[in-house]
């Protein structure tokens, strides 16, 4: 089960990542911005929208109540 901070918190480092591996790369070309923005962009979304995973279950629930002190 993923919790929605974590999936959004992946989605900002990567895309920070491929970002900062733009910019070491230096070039500023047209064409690549639209790289930049296709590499940035579009895996944390496809990530978060294939991270939703099951529901959770009644057990589930119960067993994460008893866990709390």
């Amino acid at each position: 089960m993923n919790h929605p901070q974590h999936v959004w918190l992946r989605g900002a480092g990567w895309a920070l990542c491929a970002t900062a591996v733009f910019l070491s790369i230096g070039t500023f070309a047209p064409a690549s911005f639209a790289i930049l923005a296709v590499c940035a962009l579009v895996p944390p979304f496809v990530y978060a929208s294939l991270s939703g995973g099951p529901d959770v279950t009644i057990a589930e629930v119960l067993y994460n109540t008893e866990q709390q002190p």
